[in-house]
């Protein structure tokens, strides 16, 4: 009797360390994924965060675990204005939401995707730009690997007192960056450069007046709390890039490198719907918080806002031109590419209907 239990043990025993070792080659021959770090300058929950977080949980999901992604939201590993320097140098690995508008100078043919006339639905601005970007602004990104590149909504007037023409805006301060800057003084407003996380306390402390932003600030950033009157314009949609550093995209294995490569097209217009998406998901707040009122204004005047708003375009790019940027040329062939999406209008009375 004692044999055979001896027999049972000793057998359980071989059994166990065969187990063991299965496991351990198992553990071995499965290597650790590569964390790959993605900073953002938005919150957490931002839709651009949001979005994100889907896209590369696909990628995840395609490279069969070789990449882990981590998020460092909320300007906790770097700053929005620090974005592109950050990811050449590899503080961060990727970032998500470049604003090349931020570093005024740096990308002069990026920032003609600022000027007016603007295209109405994200989605559409974002398979513009991604086609855009492609044939002409490359070398501008030269230093960084590009993933993704959209477009936001275009912006719109967000004050604290009703601004319904040109009078009302004269000599108002508005947050702006980019283009913005000759856009309101072409309204005859008084421009200020302010970073997206400035803005809040500028408005509340009355240092500005109002803002030109989308809608998508006023739940996330609390910027209904500080302005009560919007007024639809639809000018002024900026560019984002998702960009990663270099020299880490060409360190990782040559699957998970095709994979980042074949992500571009598909994730633009994901961003660019996303900005759709939480525009109408902001409008939405704002109606059900109350106490804010929509202008719109009517055509002929939307007319002469977006007229004036393209009336800086000749000057703007004859400025490149001086400075050796064939702005010109590059100008008419976005032109091109964007007259495919111009036509399409949103329903701004539908959607702001009570």
């Amino acid at each position: 009797m004692r044999t055979k239990m001896k027999g049972i043990l000793v057998g359980t025993l071989v059994l166990a360390l065969i187990a063991g070792f299965s496991n351990g080659v198992q553990a071995a021959s499965s290597p650790k994924p590569i964390e790959l770090r993605v900073a953002s300058f938005l919150p957490e929950m931002d839709h651009q965060n949001i979005t994100a977080k889907k896209i590369f949980g696909e990628i995840e999901k395609q490279t069969g675990g070789k990449v882990r992604f981590v998020y460092f939201p909320g300007e906790s590993l770097v700053k929005a204005k620090e974005a592109y320097e950050a990811t050449v140098k590899g503080r961060c690995d990727i970032f998500n939401g470049i604003v090349p508008a931020y570093t005024p100078g740096r990308f002069p043919l990026t920032s003609l995707v600022d000027l007016a006339p603007n295209i109405q639905y994200g989605e559409d601005a974002s398979a513009a730009f991604w086609e855009f970007f492609n044939k002409y602004l490359k070398d501008e990104f030269k230093d960084i690997k590009i993933l993704a590149a959209f477009v936001q909504v275009p912006q719109h007037i967000h004050a604290r007192v009703p601004v319904r023409n040109f009078s009302d805006i004269k000599g108002k301060q508005i947050r702006v960056y980019g283009a913005g800057k000759e856009i309101v003084e072409a309204w005859g407003g008084t421009p200020v450069f302010v970073s997206m996380s400035e803005t809040y306390l500028s408005l509340q402390r009355g240092v500005v007046d109002g803002m030109l932003g989308p809608f998508n600030q006023m739940k996330p950033n609390r910027m209904s709390e500080v302005t009560s009157h919007h007024t639809i314009i639809g000018c002024l949609a900026s560019p984002f890039l998702v960009g990663m550093n270099m020299d880490k995209f060409k360190s990782l294995p040559p699957d998970v490198q095709k994979v980042l490569d074949q992500m571009g097209e598909s994730a633009s217009r994901q961003y660019g719907k996303s900005w759709d998406d939480d525009e109408l998901f902001n409008i939405e707040f704002l109606k059900k918080e109350g106490g804010h009122q929509f202008i719109i204004l009517p055509p002929k005047e939307l007319a002469q806002w977006r007229k004036k708003a393209e009336s800086i375009n000749e000057k703007y790019v004859a400025a490149l031109e001086s400075k050796g940027v064939p702005a010109k040329k590059v100008y008419a062939e976005k032109m091109k590419i964007w007259s495919k999406y111009l036509s399409r209008e949103k329903p701004w009375a539908q959607m702001l209907k009570k």
